[in-house]
């Protein structure tokens, strides 16, 4: 069957297809992060950063087949396409029948009608980018690629007792001595909610005086966006269901929430999406007792199969977990881009040292 390509810039124009959008989601069951909600609020987010977003969809007749969430971004006066989300929330969906037609034509549709040079997109799926080495052979393109941070995985298939008992004897002391010197302060609880107003709020004073309020006042930031965009689109009066479960952890010290954990369920994996903690309690590391303690109930419910951290940070080694790759591909037309290639990859390695979640 033939193929063609819609291409959506407007936020608006995603609500307006947003059922059959959701319901290629759910068939995949890969990648909760493109809701259609998500990705409206980050097209309007991407525009008030200077940047111009650019979704490829891909039909078979009244079906959507696939979704290529992108933006153009400008560097050094250089034009180039990225993705759209920042890169750890970030992939494309696509029909496993129409992998390799709807990423040729995302090629030719970004190289030859819209005469871009240089393309930088971060991939989760192996299948994807596998497609995409193959398209560019075929089409002449140079490919500079790269691994950037993965995702920490953890399976849910043993009880927590025996999970737990794996971990190194230096890992579970220190969960031990965190709980004691928690315990010092007074009393402490952890409790879940769904995302109302006033869970939202909670999760705004802790923001609020986190390590990362400093950073977006040194950056000029009022809010996160990204983090306002996770909050408003899946609380429980939202407009449309998410195709997600979001529930919120806290962790309460005297009656004072100092940390949160907010946890997407889908598709039987539980997706840790962000998470903070009171600076004034940093030496208690309440983020990660928090998260220590969430994974065990996960563990004791067994309402999930996988645990997906999202990022690979130092101190996620501690789980033993398995790893899950992602890469960065840039592409561009002709030989004497490869310096600047070179140079857009560099950016974005610095790039990822500064992503906060």
């Amino acid at each position: 069957m033939e193929i063609s390509t819609k291409v959506i810039t407007n936020c608006n124009e995603v609500t307006e297809v947003e059922s059959k959008w959701n319901r290629a989601l759910e068939i995949s069951g890969e990648n909760p992060f493109l809701y259609s909600r998500l990705v409206s609020n980050e097209m309007s987010y991407a525009s008030n950063r200077g940047g111009s977003p650019l979704v490829l969809t891909f039909w078979v007749e009244d079906r959507l087949v696939g979704l290529v969430p992108l933006a153009i971004q400008k560097m050094f006066h250089v034009k180039y396409v990225c993705n759209l989300s920042n890169v750890v929330y970030s992939d494309f969906v696509i029909s496993k029948e129409y992998r390799e037609e709807c990423i040729t034509q995302m090629v030719e549709f970004l190289f030859n009608r819209l005469k871009f040079r240089i393309i930088a997109i971060t991939f989760q799926s192996e299948s994807n980018l596998k497609t995409l080495e193959k398209v560019c052979r075929q089409k002449g393109l140079h490919l500079l690629k790269a691994p950037i941070m993965g995702r920490t995985i953890i399976q849910v298939e043993s009880e927590w007792e025996q999970f737990y008992s794996s971990l190194k004897g230096k890992v579970r002391k220190e969960f031990r001595r965190r709980q004691h010197k928690l315990s010092e302060l007074g009393t402490w609880k952890i409790y879940g909610d769904e995302l109302n107003s006033k869970s939202i709020d909670r999760i705004f004073a802790i923001e609020k005086v986190s390590w990362k309020n400093n950073l977006r006042e040194q950056n000029g930031e009022q809010k996160e966006d990204e983090l306002y965009n996770f909050l408003t689109a899946a609380k429980a009066n939202a407009k449309i269901e998410p195709i997600y479960k979001p529930e919120v952890w806290f962790l309460e010290v005297k009656g004072q929430a100092i940390a949160y954990l907010l946890v997407f369920n889908y598709n039987g994996t539980a997706f840790f999406v962000k998470t903070s903690y009171n600076s004034k309690f940093k030496k208690y590391a309440p983020g990660n007792f928090l998260s220590k303690e969430i994974t065990h109930n996960i563990f004791k419910k067994k309402n999930v199969n996988k645990i997906d951290f999202i990022t690979n940070l130092p101190g996620d080694k501690i789980w033993n977990p398995t790893i899950k790759k992602r890469t960065t591909v840039i592409v561009g037309s002709n030989s004497i881009l490869i310096s600047v290639l070179r140079f857009i990859h560099k950016h974005f390695r610095q790039r990822l040292g500064k992503l906060q979640y």
